[in-house]
């Protein structure tokens, strides 16, 4: 709830500091937890691109099963109702637990790019097969396949 009260002061106290033709990019609260994020404060900030900052934990990596939720041995950050908001806001939402350390470059002025290093853990998709670290270095969280785990 730390969150949720953070991010309410925030909108309250700097109200017009994002302008709707600006290009924002977010990093998601608390590691995208529960009560972070609120759909208030993502309308008010209207990110462009969201990134995730926490761990993949190791126990879902290969070669256990991927379990998503809550309890010690499964993925509880991002949380399932905290991604859903984020990829109301934006498609584009990044994870450095799919990505590996990301790293945004900006030109100043119109762009930036995105791109991961790798991540250092493997999972498994449903079918039990390990999934390419290589493929899902740079791709968007929904793209990637442990986001079907999320569904």
């Amino acid at each position: 709830a730390d969150s949720m009260y953070t991010e309410m002061s925030i909108e309250l106290n700097y109200e017009k500091l994002f302008k709707k033709d600006d290009r924002n990019i977010l990093k998601a609260t608390h590691h995208a937890a529960s009560s972070s994020n609120g759909s208030n404060f993502l309308d008010w900030c209207h990110p462009e691109l969201i990134y995730i900052s926490s761990a993949m934990v190791d126990a879902v990596c290969a070669p256990n099963q991927v379990k998503v939720g809550s309890g010690s041995d499964a993925q509880t950050h991002p949380n399932k109702s905290s991604l859903k908001r984020l990829l109301n806001a934006t498609d584009n939402v990044y994870w450095n637990g799919i990505n590996g350390d990301l790293s945004i470059k900006i030109d100043g002025i119109n762009d930036y790019k995105i791109s991961g290093s790798i991540r250092s853990k493997d999972y498994l998709n449903p079918n039990g097969e390990v999934v390419s670290k290589e493929a899902e270095k740079d791709i968007k969280f929904k793209d990637s396949v442990f986001y079907e785990y999320y569904k």
